[in-house]
């Protein structure tokens, strides 16, 4: 008699370990499904959401383009280019003038410089998520206007 609960306890012991491992395999599968979901939320959510195709501008022969805007997290990134062959870039003041709808531009980032500062790629970061007039100022005397 011992030996028939034993083996019928081993039943509901195989039972147990079927069932739990069939409740971790949905649990994980669906997880799965949720962390893709999200994944691509988030993608959708870092898009650029304005500003591709904005006009370049040039003053006096330095030519400066909006290259991307991105809201997101209660902050505004504006990525530009600017070019020219006669003015070591990095050797401008951009924080004085430069804003975004009147906000002060709160980080400058050079993302990649070249041929003696002449070219450059910068994120602009300003707090809140903007949009309006773009006033990028290089000092006093190369100041680009642009409406994001």
């Amino acid at each position: 008699m011992d030996y028939h609960l034993t083996v019928k306890g081993m039943k509901k012991i195989n039972f147990l370990i079927l069932l739990l491992i069939s409740i971790l395999a949905l649990g994980g599968c669906s997880k799965k499904n949720q962390n893709k979901l999200s994944e691509s939320n988030l993608l959708e959510i870092n898009q650029p959401q304005a500003a591709i195709n904005l006009p370049a501008q040039t003053v006096s022969g330095i030519t400066a383009q909006v290259q991307e805007v991105t809201k997101q997290g209660g902050k505004t990134f504006v990525k530009v280019s600017m070019d020219n062959h006669q003015y070591d870039l990095a050797g401008f003041d951009i924080f004085s003038q430069t804003n975004l709808a009147g906000a002060p531009l709160a980080v400058f980032r050079v993302i990649e410089s070249g041929s003696g500062g002449h070219h450059l790629k910068a994120e602009l970061m300003f707090n809140g998520e903007l949009s309006g007039k773009l006033i990028l100022a290089l000092g006093k005397d190369y100041i680009f206007d642009f409406n994001l």
